[in-house]
This record gives structure tokens, C-alpha cells and sequence, in this order.
């Protein structure tokens, strides 16, 4: 649907028609639920900026923070794929979207850029460099102690990290 959605107005509206269900089985799925939802919806804002909007507006932000710290280990790099996605800016700063970081999310973001798999790891550290541009976001990253696996993410990690 995605790939159809980039080329195919009437595929992009219906893509935009799934966007709140999926944010509905975010909020109140199952664990697997919840972690194909985080997929699905990481899928969808990776197509194009109007889908990225979307996914912000209706309200994806919070359960993806949520899922970070209390998701499956798929669910939590999901998770911190859409936010990597939310916060990047790469097509217009109008697409980007800007999310408050508390101590806990760095926590979880940290321990997912430790433990994770090479992509949750890439992900994690995308959310953690794009949600440093923002000033009331660089105290919790630095006390969640980020700096040093970040550090060694460069040595060790993936190509993309």
C-alpha cells in the first residue's frame, strides 16, 4: 500500500483513512498488536510527507513514547522508527515534527541503542541526535548518560548509526 501510495492519489487517501485505526491498535492492542501497528505506521510516514503529518496529527506520538519503554523488543524499534521518521526533516521543515524527550524516554532510548538489534539501534540513535536539536531535550538525553553508547555506536555500530 505504501509503495502504491507514492505513485497513486487514491491509494494515498486510503492510506490516510488507516492512520487512525492503526494509532486506535497502538493505544489498545495487544503486544503483537501493538507492534504491527508501530510497523504499519512507520511504513506509512516513510511514504511521503502528507502520510508523515497524518501519523503526528492523529495522535501517534504518545503511544510510540509509550512503547518504547513497555512494547515487545520489535515493538520498541518500531516505535523509534516512526519517531525517527516524525522528527526528520529532510523533505520540509513544515513535515517535521518536534517531541519532547523526559528522562524515562532517554532511559528506554539508551537501553534500545544497547541492546537492540542493529536497525533498533539506528533508529534509537536518529531519535536521540534529532530530538538533541531541541534545547529542552539535551538535559534528559545527557542524564540518561546517551553520550557514551552513541560514542560507541560509531566504533561498533551500523553504517547508518
Amino acid at each position: 500500500l505504501c509503495a502504491l501510495a507514492s505513485r497513486d492519489a487514491g491509494l494515498a487517501q486510503a492510506a490516510l483513512q488507516c492512520v487512525d485505526g492503526l494509532v486506535v491498535l497502538l493505544l489498545s492492542g495487544t503486544d503483537k498488536g501493538k507492534e504491527e501497528a508501530a510497523a504499519a505506521l512507520w511504513s506509512l510516514a516513510i511514504t511521503n510527507s502528507r502520510l508523515k503529518l497524518a501519523v503526528a496529527h492523529a495522535g501517534a506520538i504518545p503511544p510510540m513514547i509509550k512503547l518504547l519503554g513497555s512494547g515487545t523488543s520489535a515493538g520498541k524499534e518500531e516505535a523509534a522508527g516512526v519517531l525517527w521518521t516524525l522528527l526528520s526533516n529532510e523533505d520540509d521543515r513544515k513535515a517535521s515534527i518536534d517531541v519532547k524527550v523526559t528522562l524515562d524516554n532517554a532511559l528506554d532510548l539508551v537501553h534500545l541503542l544497547t541492546t537492540g538489534t542493529d536497525m533498533g539501534k539506528e533508529a534509537a540513535a536518529g531519535v536521540l541526535r534529532l530530538s538533541a536539536l531541541l534545547d529542552l531535550n539535551k538535559a534528559p538525553i545527557f542524564q540518561a548518560m546517551a553520550v557514551e553508547p552513541l560514542v560507541e555506536l560509531l566504533h561498533t555500530g551500523t553504517e547508518g548509526a
